[in-house]
């Protein structure tokens, strides 16, 4: 949750045991995924703590995931701080590592903490958008001190790459035309470097993100979808899953954004399966009211908890498909959806009308019933309506089927029944 001030029943600070604010007047935080009475800390307190613990990391000569560890995730659930607390610690680390480590040896520190704390600024407000360009300034004067300090090892030249990327992703999200050139700029910087030690995949991802960059530069965003496609955003899911698991905050977040992409393209039966399993490992692992949590459900409500048809005699507007009855030849209807596609509650209307006079929404997860001769075969079988179109007269939707040896089909509405809720993958 936003982090979470004292209530009346609130604990008291894990680490000074005190209840109520601190002396400066700052009351009890949480925004990680604790649940119950743990977890709620002052942010003094935190600061402190993390502090301490950062110092033994680097006089332990421990890598600097585990410095940065300290400072962004819980020391009680292991997961990452969220939101302006995941922002405030970060500057946190910045104003540690500038105080205590000035020396040569120690300055790729201060890289490091700024570009993930630039990753973080709200770009929004003016004041974050002017620390944002001096973390930009000092990340690059840093840079230039260690390559003429020491030898410029591999593993510089990926800390370099990961600069630029933040760089370009903090003047992508200002969005004005000065801003966009230069993240572009940036990017470009990224992906001669990647060519450079031969990392093709990191070149590809680059330049993905330059098109991005130019596309928003022409003012025509709709050809964005065309860059980050349906394969770019399984790609990113799927390699942050071996990278960081799936029960990251960040994993799951990219699986939601895949997920919204693959109902868009009307991918009903992957989208939906994949949004269950996420709102359940978020919910087990996070608590019901992390962001996580509440991102992957509100997106599944969204997207993919209504079963949107039109109904016969009732022109063009869309109900949501409640139910069928008498042996599915009947269906309960609900609605309809406004223009822009919320609903009036008060002037709902609830209709039971023949099933064959509803014809499912893009996008639906459907089941084939009472087919014959060579197409006998499909029925029982699940799959998803992407396109429809005339044949012969006759209306048909392009059935595309979860199984994947299954080549897709032209199925009558009539062979056609919802599937309410999708059963467990075979």
């Amino acid at each position: 949750t936003a982090a979470a001030a004292l209530t009346e029943d609130a604990p008291c600070c894990w680490l000074c045991l005190e209840e109520g604010p601190d002396s400066s007047g700052q009351p009890l935080v949480r925004d990680c995924s604790c649940r119950g009475t743990s977890g709620f800390a002052h942010l003094s307190c935190m600061i402190t703590n993390a502090r301490h613990h950062g110092r033994q990391a680097v006089e332990d000569d421990g890598p600097y995931f585990e410095l940065s560890t300290c400072f962004e995730s819980c020391p009680n659930c292991k997961q990452l701080y969220q939101d302006n607390l995941h922002y405030e610690m970060l500057k946190s680390l910045i104003a540690f590592v500038d105080e205590e480590f000035e020396d040569m040896e120690h300055r790729h520190l201060q890289v490091c903490s700024r570009r993930d704390t630039i990753r973080n600024v709200d770009v929004e407000k003016e004041e974050d958008r002017s620390k944002g360009e001096a973390m930009v300034t000092k990340m690059l004067s840093v840079m230039e001190q260690l390559k003429n300090y020491d030898h410029w090892t591999m593993g510089d030249i990926k800390l370099e790459v990961s600069v630029y990327n933040a760089i370009s992703n903090f003047y992508y999200r200002i969005e004005t035309e000065e801003s966009l050139n230069k993240s572009k700029s940036y990017e470009e910087m990224a992906r001669d470097l990647f060519r450079k030690v031969g990392d093709e995949g990191g070149a590809i991802v680059a330049e993905r993100n330059i098109a991005a960059a130019e596309v928003k530069l022409s003012g025509d965003e709709s050809k964005l979808d065309t860059i980050f496609n349906l394969d770019c955003l399984r790609e990113r899911y799927e390699n942050l899953l071996e990278e960081l698991g799936e029960t990251d905050t960040i994993t799951i977040d990219a699986g939601v954004t895949f997920a919204r992409r693959l109902a868009d393209e009307c991918h009903a039966i992957e989208a939906e399966r994949l949004l269950t399993k996420l709102v359940a490992t978020s919910r087990r692992v996070h608590g019901p009211d992390h962001s996580c949590t509440v991102y992957a459900t509100s997106t599944f409500q969204n997207w993919c908890s209504v079963r949107g048809v039109v109904v016969k005699g009732e022109g063009d507007r869309i109900f949501e498909a409640l139910r069928y009855e008498n042996d599915g030849e009947m269906c309960v209807v609900e609605g309809p959806f406004l223009a822009d596609g919320t609903r009036n509650r008060s002037e709902d209307r609830t209709l039971t009308v023949p099933s064959t006079d509803i014809i499912p929404a893009p996008g639906m997860p459907v089941i084939c019933i009472g087919l014959e001769g060579g197409e006998a075969h499909l029925n029982g079988k699940h799959g998803e309506t992407r396109a429809f179109s005339r044949e012969n007269d006759t209306f048909v939707f392009h059935i595309y089927f979860e199984e994947k040896d299954l080549e897709p089909a032209k199925i009558e509405p009539k062979n056609l029944r919802i599937i309410f809720e999708l059963p467990p993958p075979e």
